[in-house]
């Protein structure tokens, strides 16, 4: 399935260890450790009052450039070479919500990003932040990815031959195929949201 190293720490779930399937090789740099306690994802929610803007689809060579800000989509599906480019800070939360019983609840919100994928030009992890609600994420772009993954509640897919820069806090994480995944620990503000705090790298 290709080889996979990762340079920073790695936390798996209570009771659970790093799998590695076929020939691929997980390496770390860092810390690779199982939590002690129960570990709390972070809660993810989308802030009152931001607007949908619909399921986003991109095909072939199309490109849609975000000025800096917060977005909201209920789902992104990037195909063949489409990209989305993010040029400042930027979040963009993916989640569908339907009403249930006078209640707001949400149906959905998946990303299948399998064209270039993301480019954040800044090539600063703090400048560009997913947030999903959904249950399936799937990165195989073919630009380096540079930003932040939250997406508690969904099984991630990190693969192709491109290289990870930031950081990924999924359900599951499976990583498949050549690429590094450099591990941002200046993003204090996400390890801040996790309980237990994960490891610390050690010099």
């Amino acid at each position: 399935m290709g080889s996979v190293e990762i340079n920073g720490d790695m936390m798996t779930g209570l009771g659970y260890w790093p799998t590695i399937a076929g020939d691929a090789g997980v390496f770390s740099s860092g810390i690779t450790t199982s939590a002690i306690d129960g570990m709390t994802a972070p809660y993810a929610e989308v802030p009152e009052g931001l607007v949908s803007q619909g399921h986003l689809v991109l095909n072939a060579n199309d490109n849609l450039t975000l000025e800096p800000g917060t977005y909201l989509y209920d789902s992104i599906t990037l195909r063949a070479k489409a990209s989305i480019t993010v040029t400042g800070p930027t979040t963009i939360y993916v989640a569908s919500f339907s009403e249930t019983q006078g209640k707001v609840a949400v149906s959905q919100g998946d990303i299948e990003a399998t064209g270039k994928g993301f480019i954040n030009t800044t090539q600063d992890p703090h400048n560009l932040t997913l947030i999903i609600l959904g249950d399936e994420v799937i990165l195989n772009g073919t630009q380096d990815f540079y930003g932040t993954v939250i997406a508690p509640n969904a099984d991630v897919i990190l693969s192709g031959t491109s290289d990870y820069y930031g950081l990924v806090i999924g359900k599951t994480v499976l990583m498949r195929g050549d690429f590094e995944f450099h591990v941002d620990e200046s993003l204090d503000e996400f390890f801040d949201l996790i309980q237990p705090p994960p490891p610390t790298l050690v010099k």
